[in-house]
């Protein structure tokens, strides 16, 4: 087989090594561009630009994770940086020091993982501003099993559940670049994972699963602290988004949606016409469509009447969508006397539901849980009408609570 050719995906995939130790073949293209085919098969683009009258060899990746043209592309660079009396080894040497540094993993893995949604991103970011700050410029083969462990109790102190989700990011950061970045060679940097021992050893925090709900007796007082939030010493200083607020814990209470999906709803997903709405938003990425009651029909066009914006709860400034609203919890706390999350608003709504007897896969359908029948979740999906009833259900329940009765 002739060794110079014009470089194509199928004639790179159908090379194999003729029993030599290595094979190399030259790009008729890009002059300079050679493949290198080991006796293991392994294919890695090189080049050998000369700087100062000597040649020197710069690898520029395995096929086919590296592209012909990506390769193509990195020969011109290396050639034109030798031309300029410049190393490109030691260029890209020093960028790998750069890329090893663990504040630029955690910016490439929210890079190159795409999918992730924004509030998974956002809690990462949150978790590495708050507790691994501080090892943004150290290079991963400097962060020990000791100092891991460390940390780990550290944060555990005041949270094992934080303590632990730190620890599965930083790990989820070494798993990236282990399979990410490359050594001068264009071999995969493999690198052990310090995060590694916590398992070894079994020192993951127990994490109870969270089970709070506000008890039925004490929805009223709760109600009644959410109406007068307005009214609060403090929000009467100056104006604020006390009653947005008001309005968007009940409506998650009513309809036991996320904190995410309430927060991001749209008056153009929004029918008061066929009193239903949609929530695109979601966590399994599947558009949830939900009636609306008599109680959250009334709070939604309330709303509608003084609200411009295209978010049905907006922020201070009455265009973007509203934010974690916790000092207004915090008030509501201390008013009611009645701890609560805003995810516990969404366990209690299911709570209230299973104390109804409603079935389990109507439940499941209400809250955008996937069922765990196959026929139900890949057969079954109910209409709007269908969840009407048991939703109105739930709905009048509550208000029963809330207005003593």
């Amino acid at each position: 087989m002739t060794k110079i050719f014009v470089f194509t995906k199928k004639r790179l995939d159908s090379l194999t090594n003729n029993g030599a130790a290595r094979d190399v073949y030259h790009d008729a293209k890009v002059q300079g561009l050679q493949l290198r085919v080991s006796s293991t098969g392994r294919k890695t683009f090189i080049s050998r630009p000369s700087l100062d009258g000597k040649p020197i060899m710069v690898t520029h990746g395995i096929y086919p994770n590296t592209t012909i043209e990506q390769a193509r592309n990195k020969t011109i660079e290396a050639f034109n940086s030798c031309s300029d009396g410049v190393n490109p080894n030691q260029v890209k040497k020093n960028k790998q020091t750069k890329f090893t540094a663990l504040g630029d993993v955690m910016s490439d893995y929210i890079k190159v993982k795409h999918k992730l949604k924004p509030k998974t991103v956002s809690d990462y970011q949150g978790l590495f501003n708050i507790f691994l700050l501080d090892w943004e410029h150290l290079e991963l083969t400097k962060i020990t099993q000791k100092m891991v462990q460390e940390r780990h109790l550290q944060i555990g102190k005041k949270s094992p559940y934080r303590a632990n989700a730190t620890m599965r990011l930083l790990r989820a950061l070494y798993n990236f670049a282990d399979g990410y970045y490359e050594d001068l060679n264009g071999e995969l940097i493999a690198l052990p994972n310090p995060v590694r021992q916590i398992s070894k050893f079994n020192n993951w925090y127990k994490e109870k699963p969270r089970t709070n709900t506000i008890q039925p007796n004490d929805l009223k007082k709760w109600f009644d602290a959410i109406s007068n939030l307005s009214s609060h010493n403090n929000n009467l200083i100056r104006n604020n988004v006390s009653s947005t607020v008001s309005d968007l814990l009940m409506f998650i209470l009513f309809t036991g949606l996320r904190k995410s999906e309430a927060l991001g709803l749209l008056w153009e997903d929004v029918d008061f016409e066929n009193a239903h709405f949609t929530v695109k938003a979601t966590k399994n990425n599947s558009d949830l469509n939900l009636p609306l009651t008599t109680f959250t029909t009334d709070l939604l066009f309330k709303r509608k009447m003084i609200t411009e914006s295209q978010y049905v709860f907006t922020g201070s400034n009455g265009i973007q969508q509203l934010d974690n609203p916790y000092k207004q919890i915090k008030k509501v706390n201390e008013e009611s006397g009645v701890k609560f999350t805003m995810h516990d608003l969404r366990r209690t709504f299911t709570t209230i539901a299973s104390s109804l007897e409603i079935q389990l896969h109507v439940v499941q359908f209400l809250t955008n849980h996937s069922p765990t029948d196959v026929t139900l979740k890949h057969y079954y999906q109910p209409t709007i009408e269908t969840l009407r009833k048991p939703m109105q259900q739930i709905n009048d329940y509550i208000l029963e609570k809330i207005n003593g009765t």
